[in-house]
């Protein structure tokens, strides 16, 4: 339940001699509530109401703190009162809304947001309280399968292609779980690797993830992996710019028939405004060969997100450092930059497809260029 002197629409200032007189009313039953003090701002309200019966601001406010008091139906009754006199009022067709949700009535709700939203296209904030009505509407799918195909293209050899598929599960309200496997065809060889993961939520804020990957390695991805990651998200005020931020850190280990690999990864996902974010991760790597000791290597990631529309999502990306520590003809051969870009396209309420493509720019004057396509569905 959003209670508070937010909820339910802002009322609009008036301005003029009479709009002064207005805005003194308000100023004080604004005060007034948001001290807590409801009683004495709904007193004050009632005395403009027999004053100026018409004044379809203070019937919104008598409407606001009937809802703020918990009283929903005479709330509910009182918001159809002002919008008959302002039926495209967005404020008070949220205010509407509300109620409706806090009643259960989301199927009503959803109407009235959608009213609102036909009135006031550009506010964040109806199409925040429309996801979530939507949301409550239609339960939440518990799995998700993603079916996913790569493609390598390289200056001096021939293509390399992978294939996979990932079942995600919400097992209950704490944890989560991740089975999946890929195929790959790699100058000549094929190999597969089949990898599972849980991860635990430690109350509303942090989780830890661990799990662990082997396969037929034939020579060209590790033999085995394992891996932990340990986040934590906070929330920052709504109108700064940065609005919140997940912070983890990723310690994982790769086993091939000759190398060793761990690779450190601290990371942190930035939610910027207009739902755009922003993903910034180093990564220091130790690589083990024998006869060759060990080694110390940096890299780093990048990754900015932005929606093109409700059902279009666009990314950007580059990264700098060394190998793909999972391809055994990457690990200890050559540092390189990548850049590329993507895009997830909503096909309806759960399904997606996505497709990218990459240029990886490598020491030794080798190239690589990889396009991806993916298609997942939640049930």
């Amino acid at each position: 339940m959003m209670l508070g002197p937010n909820a339910g629409g802002q009322p609009r200032a008036q301005h003029g001699p009479a709009g002064k007189q207005q805005d003194a009313w308000q100023k004080v039953v604004r005060e007034l509530a948001a001290a807590g003090r409801i009683p004495q701002a709904m007193e004050i309200v009632e005395q403009r109401l027999r004053a100026v019966p018409e004044d379809t601001e203070a019937r919104g406010w008598r409407a606001r703190l009937l809802a703020w008091s918990g009283r929903w139906p005479e709330a509910e009754s009182e918001y159809r009162r002002a919008l008959a006199g302002s039926p495209q009022d967005a404020d008070l067709l949220c205010g509407l809304a509300d109620v409706l949700i806090w009643q259960g009535r989301n199927a009503e709700a959803l109407a009235e947001v959608e009213r609102a939203r036909a009135a006031a296209p550009e506010r964040e904030d109806i199409e925040d309280r429309r996801r979530r009505v939507l949301e409550a509407l239609r339960p939440e799918p518990r799995h998700q399968v993603v079916v996913a195909s790569e493609w390598d293209f390289f200056d001096t050899t021939s293509a390399a292609g992978t294939y996979s598929v990932r079942l995600r599960s919400r097992v209950s309200s704490r944890w989560t779980t991740v089975a999946g496997g890929s195929f790959l065809n790699r100058f000549g060889e094929r190999a597969a690797r089949f990898t599972a993961s849980a991860t635990y939520r430690v109350g509303e804020t942090s989780w830890i993830t661990a799990g662990g990957a082997a396969g037929r390695d034939q020579g060209v991805i590790a033999k085995g992996e394992s891996f932990f990651e340990y986040g934590r998200g906070l929330r920052l005020k709504s109108n700064s710019v940065v609005r919140g931020v997940e912070a983890t850190y990723r310690q994982h280990w790769l086993w091939f028939r000759e190398a060793r690999v761990l690779a450190l990864t601290p990371s942190a996902l930035f939610y910027l405004p207009r739902d755009w974010t922003f993903q910034l991760g180093l990564t220091a790597a130790r690589t083990r060969l024998p006869g060759a000791g060990a080694e110390w290597r940096p890299s780093g990631q990048a990754r900015l997100a932005i929606p093109v529309t409700r059902r279009l999502r666009g990314t950007l990306f580059f990264a700098a450092g060394t190998e793909n520590f999972s391809r055994a003809d990457q690990v200890e051969q050559f540092s390189a930059r990548t850049w590329g870009g993507g895009a997830q396209y909503e096909l309806g309420p759960r399904q997606d497809i996505t497709f990218s493509i990459a240029q990886q720019q490598r020491s030794q004057s080798r190239r690589q260029t990889t396009f991806g396509i993916a298609y997942g569905i939640r049930f």
